[in-house]
């Protein structure tokens, strides 16, 4: 299927300072090949050296968008979105950096934006274990990208392992996985009319030690010290299970967890903090014959946003 969404598209930027009045500036020109993109993304990047601010719109039915500023380096890029099925692709351009100076200024740029790529290239293959060569149902993401646009599509791979999707003939990376396997990735980049076969062999994951370790704390107010409830707590492993699992803070800030030995990370977020992150806590435990118990409080003090 063609997805010719936009033969040309324009994007109005017009950007208007806090200092001074007056009226907007007529866009003129001979744009009558052009089309304007109604709900377009349009980004503004701002700063004066020391300060820096960022901002965001949407176009309107004609592809018009406004915005005020302060003086400064400014650079706008603008962005447009296709949904079809599971495939999502944006197209994008951007001005570069300018500058806007004096009071009464008003500014403006045309973005364009190329046509959504059509899905002329194919990916194909088969997704098997690498140990027993059993074909394998697996989900295929595929992301593909150029200067002007990216975009992704997945599939999933039937009862004998086969996948096959039509994408755009871009860079692409491809990346295959399945539970209780290993993910797989490949990378390649297709022309216009070209099919490529790929074949992938996912290795199994170990099975998951026993919860052997206990993990908890609270979770604090940086200033006041109070207690922060609902909380969210969660815990990745670092090692090789591809283990995480996650819990709420009760109204005493107090969460705990049950583990399998390894090594985790945690990360900790509340709507009105800030996140917090650490890396790397070891757990030592099921030491043959017997089952050593490492109970580690971990109290975190979050910072007001």
């Amino acid at each position: 299927m063609e997805y010719n969404v936009f033969r040309k598209v324009l994007v109005y930027v017009v950007i208007m300072l806090f200092v001074g009045t007056g009226v907007l500036p007529i866009i003129s020109g001979d744009d009558s090949e052009l089309t304007g993109v109604e709900d377009a993304y349009v980004f503004l990047d701002w700063t004066d050296g020391v300060h820096e601010h960022s901002n965001v719109t949407m176009t309107d039915s004609t592809g018009y968008y406004e915005m005020n500023v302060a003086e400064g380096e400014v650079g706008v890029s603008a962005m447009v979105m296709l949904l079809e099925g599971n495939k999502m692709m944006y197209v994008m351009n951007h001005t570069g950096t300018f500058d806007v100076s004096g009071s009464s200024c008003m500014s403006w740029k045309n973005i364009t934006l190329q046509n959504f790529p059509n899905d002329t290239a194919c990916i194909k293959g088969h997704v098997y274990d690498n140990e027993s060569m059993a074909p394998i149902q697996a989900d295929i993401s595929i992301y593909f990208s150029e200067d002007y646009c990216f975009g992704a599509n997945t599939t999933t791979s039937d009862g004998g392992g086969y996948y096959e999707l039509n994408i755009p003939p871009l860079n692409v990376t491809i990346i295959v996985s399945a539970d209780g396997y290993y993910s797989s990735i490949n990378y390649t980049k297709l022309g216009e009319g070209e099919t490529e076969t790929f074949d992938f062999y996912l290795n199994p994951e170990p099975p998951l030690p026993p919860p052997t370790a206990i993990l908890k704390g609270c979770v604090k107010d940086v200033d006041t010290s109070d207690a922060i409830e609902d909380a969210q707590v969660t815990v990745y492993d670092v090692d090789y299970y591809n283990y995480d699992n996650s819990t709420y803070t009760d109204s005493e800030g107090y969460y705990e967890f049950d583990l399998p030995k390894g090594n985790f990370s945690i990360y900790v977020s509340d709507d009105d903090y800030f996140d917090c992150f650490i890396c790397n806590i070891y757990y030592l435990c099921g030491i043959f014959p017997y089952v050593v118990w490492w109970r580690e409080n971990y109290h975190f003090v979050l910072i007001h946003t």
